[in-house]
């Protein structure tokens, strides 16, 4: 990993500790019924990019599917 790399990687992990810490200071002064919306808001963003993974590697798997298809009838060199 270069240095540039892992500068970028602490960065990141630096924030990333920054808005848990900051989230963790708001929610603990909400009441339950907000904490219970804002998790299922949490939740519900989690399986919307796990659904965007998922769709985008169909679709890189269906591109280079029809990139072979296109090797084997001689469309591409």
């Amino acid at each position: 990993m270069s240095i540039l790399s892992y500068l970028e990687v602490k960065k990141c992990q630096k924030k990333k500790k920054q808005i848990i810490e900051r989230l963790s200071d708001i929610v603990s002064d909400l009441p339950d019924a907000k904490k219970e919306r804002l998790l299922g808001v949490a939740e519900g963003m989690s399986i919307m990019k796990e659904a965007q993974e998922v769709d985008s590697e169909k679709k890189w798997g269906e591109i280079n599917e029809q990139k072979s298809n296109d090797r084997s009838c001689g469309r591409i060199n």
